[in-house]
């Protein structure tokens, strides 16, 4: 009897610890790099080089694809000039996503470009929407990091 309890507990003890270091890894946020080609492809799609941002993003994300959802839903993207320094990624049911705004996000109407990443933070999708809706999905997430540190309010600049 106290051999199989002694072999329950191990085998307890070691599922949890491979379930623990399964999820541990799937939770894990992308590093800078990361950050820094989703911004640098929202720069470069402003500009109508999805051929360019394709190969940035890799290749599960084609120049087509990207063009496609740009021309359906934020064609206005072409038009004005894109930050590039604020973007945040966070994880929601399982999946990995990067939101990079258009523009600072000072409101809930601000567009965002979110691309879904798979657990070797390859792109894997891009998908157009708004600020308020992204900040919703990462509010409830309990990993969540932003390139830069990013606080909503106003600077008051005194000369």
């Amino acid at each position: 009897m106290m051999k199989r309890m002694l072999c329950f507990l191990m085998a307890l003890t070691l599922s949890v610890l491979f379930t623990g270091q399964a999820l541990g890894q799937a939770q894990s946020l992308p590093p800078d790099e990361v950050f820094e080609s989703a911004r640098e492809a929202l720069v470069l799609l402003s500009n109508r080089q999805f051929d360019a941002a394709s190969q940035l993003l890799g290749s599960k994300i084609s120049a087509s694809a990207l063009r496609k959802e740009i021309d359906a839903n934020c064609k206005w993207l072409y038009s004005i000039f894109v930050q590039n320094e604020i973007a945040v990624a966070w994880i929601s049911s399982g999946q990995l996503y990067l939101a990079v705004p258009f523009e600072q996000p000072a409101d809930g109407y601000v567009d965002a470009l979110v691309f879904s990443l798979n657990e070797n933070f390859e792109f894997t999708g891009a998908k157009h929407f708004v600020w308020s809706d992204v900040s919703q999905s990462f509010s409830e997430s309990a990993q969540v990091r932003w390139h830069l540190p990013y606080t909503p309010e106003y600077s008051i600049f005194v000369d």
